[in-house]
């Protein structure tokens, strides 16, 4: 079957982060939303997830350091990086990565669909 050029791929999102509490809690917003998330735990469940493919974007913690590796190995997907690390946000942004800091973000700017201005 050819895919019309006009048609948009369904979002789907890889969530990456090690803590349990934020890894329930961010699929059910995605999802609530008509947003298909998978979840992965660390690097490696990322990296694993990322062969298999079809995601649209990421969202990834800073995973002690590993977020980096997330990003290089996320090719051109788009990327935010939610972390509560505000230090991080001068190098997520060097490296082309929305920063969102855990402690004080808005849910419009987790949700918003990066393909879109």
């Amino acid at each position: 079957m050819v895919e019309r050029l006009n048609e948009k791929k369904p979002r789907k999102i890889l969530v990456v982060e090690d803590s349990s509490n934020w890894l329930n809690l961010l699929p059910r917003l995605f999802e609530k939303e008509g947003i298909k998330a998978v979840t992965a735990g660390s690097l490696q469940e990322a990296q694993k997830a990322l062969e298999a493919g079809g995601f649209t974007e990421i969202v990834t913690d800073s995973l002690e350091g590993d977020w980096i590796d997330v990003v290089e190995s996320a090719g051109r997907l788009p990327v935010k990086l939610l972390s509560g690390n505000a230090s991080l946000q001068g190098e997520a942004e060097k490296r082309g990565v929305q920063f969102l800091d855990k402690g004080d973000f808005d849910i419009e700017s987790l949700l918003k669909d990066p393909s879109k201005p």
